[in-house]
C-alpha cells in the first residue's frame, strides 16, 4: 500500500468521524433545545463548558489517575491470568476440564453480582480492581486457548519431525499464529474491563475516582455533572484504545517483519 493511499484512507476516516460527531451533537442539541430543561437534559454548549471547568480543578485529575490506575492493575492482573490459564488449557486437557467450569462461571456472572459479593469480602477501593480482572480475564483466556488449539497441526508435525527447539517453535510457529488474536483480544478486554471498573466505583462509591464523582452528581441530582463525568470517561475510554490499537499495531508490524526475514 503506498503513502498515499495511506494518507487517503486515513483522511477519509477522519472526515467520517468529524461527519459522525457533528451528526450527533447536533441532535443531541436539538433533543436538548425540545426538553428546555438542563437538569434533564443539558445541551452539549453547557455539557462542555462544565468540563472544561472540571479540567481545570486539581481534583478531577486524582480522580482520573485513580481510576486509571485501579483498571490498569486489573488490566494486568486478568491478562496474566487469562494468558496462563489460557495456556494450560489449550495444552493440558486435564486443566481444561479443571478449569473450564469456572470460565463459564465468570461469563454468564452479572458484573453487579460480582460487585455486590466484592463489597461484602472486601474493601471499596480493591473492587474495581477485582471487576476489571473477572471482566478481563475470560476474555484473554478464550481467545488465548482457541488460537493455540488453532495452529497449523502439518506445522506441529513438521516441527516435532525436525525436533525445533522450544524457543524457536514458540517464536517461529506458535507466535505468529496466536499473536493477532491475542492481541486483538487485549484491545477488546481493555474497553470492557474500563467500563466494569467504572461500574464498580459507581455501585460501591470508591472514593476519589470519576465513578465515585459521577455518584456523587446522581445523588445531588446534578445532571450537568453526570453528562460532564461520563463524556470525561468516554474520552479517556476512547484516548486508552486509540493508544492500545497503535501499539498493538506496531506489535503486529514488528512480528511481521520477523517473519518474513
Amino acid at each position: 500500500m503506498t503513502r498515499s493511499t495511506t494518507r487517503g484512507n486515513l483522511l477519509r476516516k477522519i472526515i467520517y468521524v468529524i461527519i459522525s460527531a457533528v451528526f450527533w451533537t447536533a441532535l443531541w442539541d436539538f433533543l436538548s433545545y425540545k426538553v428546555g430543561m438542563k437538569y434533564v437534559l443539558p445541551s452539549p454548549a453547557v455539557t462542555f463548558t462544565r468540563l472544561y471547568e472540571m479540567m481545570r480543578e486539581k481534583t478531577f485529575y486524582e480522580y482520573a489517575g485513580n481510576s486509571l490506575l485501579s483498571i490498569f492493575k486489573g488490566f494486568i492482573g486478568g491478562a496474566l491470568i487469562g494468558t496462563v490459564l489460557g495456556t494450560l488449557s489449550a495444552f493440558i486437557k486435564g486443566a481444561d476440564i479443571l478449569f473450564s467450569p469456572l470460565n463459564t462461571v465468570i461469563k454468564a456472572t452479572p458484573v453487579a453480582s460480582f460487585i455486590i459479593l466484592a463489597f461484602i469480602w472486601m474493601d471499596n477501593s480493591d473492587i474495581p480492581v477485582l471487576i476489571s480482572v473477572l471482566m478481563i480475564t475470560p476474555i484473554v483466556w478464550s481467545a488465548l486457548k482457541n488460537a493455540l488449539q488453532n495452529v497449523d497441526r502439518d506445522l506441529i508435525e513438521m516441527a516435532n519431525t525436525y525436533r525445533m527447539p522450544f524457543f524457536k517453535r514458540i517464536t517461529a510457529l506458535y507466535l505468529p499464529s496466536v499473536l493477532p488474536s491475542y492481541l486483538t483480544a487485549l484491545v477488546t478486554a481493555m474497553g470492557l474491563g474500563w467500563k466494569a471498573g467504572i461500574a464498580a466505583e459507581v455501585l460501591c462509591g470508591t472514593n476519589d475516582t470519576l465513578g465515585n464523582g459521577l455518584l456523587t452528581a446522581k445523588t445531588y441530582l446534578e445532571t450537568v455533572d453526570m453528562f460532564a463525568y461520563t463524556i470525561a470517561i468516554i474520552i479517556l475510554s476512547l484516548i486508552m484504545e486509540l493508544i492500545f490499537s497503535a501499539a498493538v499495531k506496531g506489535i503486529s508490524r514488528k512480528e511481521a517483519r520477523y517473519g518474513t526475514a
